[in-house]
């Protein structure tokens, strides 16, 4: 499973990528940009939950105790993409990510029967593979212009699993446990964003947009009904092939 110094390689590939590219194309006339691309992106997020009641009777007590203790986290998405400009202003992409959802649990006492208080605190993480597919609009001919994009993405769990850590006096103890066959391994997100493209020079261009994404069906079947959403900004490097 991708780590946190996962995503500190790929940001350090991709800002070195940017540099280079920059210091290359100081002296390059400008140019119209190549048609297809291939991208990388990097998007730092803050993710969470939304949960709502459904016609269970105990949802009520389960929804009272999440939103006590529940709490958002970092998270983030990386991935690969294939751009294809019709117009220079009309395109289409479509990539593969590997997306970090999921959200907290502040610290919580815990006391046994022989009054022994411990604390604890955790995470549920859910771990995707997305594939999103949008069709691209750039406004302007500069070489800084603005652009929306309009899509899908179907996600694919690939692990969910929980976190705990527990504190006594002496020592600390860590577990995870994986459920990832009792939740619902599909969900859809709709992509839309609006940002800034950068083009630097006739191969290579930076975008740089806000982004939100909710998923549209239940984590699980039960109780309640829980839709993880995630909010960042995305930052993606193309470079022209053809």
């Amino acid at each position: 499973m991708l780590k946190f110094s996962t995503l500190k390689t790929s940001l350090s590939l991709l800002f070195g990528l940017l540099f280079f590219n920059i210091f290359a194309a100081e002296n390059e006339p400008s140019v119209k940009n190549k048609k297809l691309k291939i991208g990388i992106n990097i998007s730092p997020d803050i993710a969470f939950r939304q949960i709502s009641l459904n016609d269970n009777q105990y949802g009520i007590y389960l929804k009272e105790e999440k939103d006590r203790i529940d709490r958002p986290k970092a998270s983030y998405s990386v991935g690969l993409n294939v751009c294809y400009d019709f117009k220079s202003w009309l395109g289409a992409e479509i990539g593969v990510q590997y997306a970090s959802r999921g959200y907290n649990r502040s610290i919580q006492e815990l006391v046994y029967e022989d009054m022994t208080i411990v604390k604890v605190r955790g995470s549920e993480d859910f771990h995707y593979v997305d594939i999103p597919m949008k069709v691209n609009f750039t406004l302007g001919k500069s070489k800084v212009r603005f652009f929306s994009s309009v899509g899908i993405a179907p996600n694919f769990l690939i692990k969910y699993e929980i976190k705990s850590t527990l504190f006594d006096e002496d020592k600390t103890y860590k577990t995870r446990h994986n459920y990832t066959s009792k939740m619902n391994r599909i969900n859809v997100s709709p992509l839309v964003s609006v940002g800034i493209d950068w083009k630097v020079n006739s191969k290579m261009n930076l975008r740089v947009e806000p982004t939100f994404r909710y998923g549209l069906i239940n984590t699980f079947n039960g109780t309640y009904n829980e839709h993880l959403y995630s909010a960042g900004i995305n930052v993606s490097y193309y470079f022209g092939v053809k």
